[in-house]
């Protein structure tokens, strides 16, 4: 995940309109149940927040490690439902024409209050059982505050947590960086083909609140050639079957080499007073 997408990442999930504008696309098709595209963690989180802050480590190429963080400010206190409401993951397949990158499918109500990057200390550590792992440094950019660290050497040592030192955004110390199992994919396999009448298995995950990421590249015909691509995240109970709406956006000519490019992801969610942080595992 790049800084910029971070950021975004975070204005999406609350749908804040200060944030920015959205994009939209022409032959776009998408799906889905509602809710957010992340897994929730420790339980109900309710009532008004002043701040909110995300933290993630995700997987990138070989065993290095990107690692980023935000965290924002808002003019009012708002009300914040419960983290198995607003975090529980659900079924969302969106469907592409040509190169076009998958709209954003966070979601939510459009609160309309101006929110504010702060500072959450100097520098964001990373420890272990064995001593610290790595750290993000804060940096600023075009007046935005954020936090990051690319190609860390991986993989994260068992037991990893995060420290928030604290400054604008409130502290929390020692939150445990979830834990990530890697996807063992099961069909379609290696030689066959994606269509819209696959199923999608997979041996699932043991967090109920794990989301699955899925895309494939279908392209058919010639001058010029048909290219659409599925973008899904998906509840990690082991099996999808796309429905109707999806398998008619994919139409009868989706065909796409199997596996699909699949990850899995993981966030859990914490509450310092007015403040709630999120840490995800990717």
């Amino acid at each position: 995940m790049t800084k910029t997408h971070f950021a975004l990442v975070i204005c999406a999930a609350l749908a804040l309109s200060a944030c920015g504008g959205g994009s939209s696309s022409d032959n776009v098709a998408s799906d889905g149940t509602g809710g957010g595209s992340s897994g929730g963690g420790e339980g109900p989180v309710a009532g008004d927040i002043e701040f909110f802050g995300m933290v993630s480590v995700t997987d990138s190429f070989g065993d290095k490690l990107d690692m980023s963080g935000s965290f924002i400010r808002f003019d009012t206190r708002l009300p914040f439902p419960s983290v198995e409401d607003a975090m529980k993951p659900t079924d969302n397949c969106t469907v592409t024409a040509g190169l076009t990158p998958p709209p954003d499918s966070s979601g939510g109500p459009d609160f309309g209050v101006n929110v504010a990057f702060v500072s959450a200390g100097t520098a964001i550590p990373f420890t272990s059982g064995s001593g610290s792992f790595a750290s993000m440094p804060r940096q600023v950019e075009q007046g935005f505050t954020f936090y990051s660290a690319d190609d860390v050497q991986g993989p994260p040592p068992a037991g990893l947590t995060v420290t928030i030192p604290g400054d604008v955004y409130p502290a929390f110390a020692n939150i445990p960086v979830p834990e990530n199992v890697p996807i063992q994919w099961i069909a379609p396999a290696q030689g066959e083909t994606l269509t819209a009448q696959s199923t999608l298995t997979w041996e699932p995950g043991t967090n109920a609140n794990a989301v699955v990421s899925v895309s494939a590249t279908s392209i058919s015909g010639t001058n010029p050639p048909t290219i659409q691509i599925l973008y899904c995240d998906l509840i990690d109970d082991g099996s999808h079957t796309f429905s109707a709406a999806t398998q008619a956006a994919m139409g009868a000519s989706f065909s796409a080499s199997a596996p699909p490019t699949v990850s899995r992801s993981v966030t859990s969610a914490h509450r310092n007073g007015s403040a709630v942080l999120f840490v995800e595992r990717g």
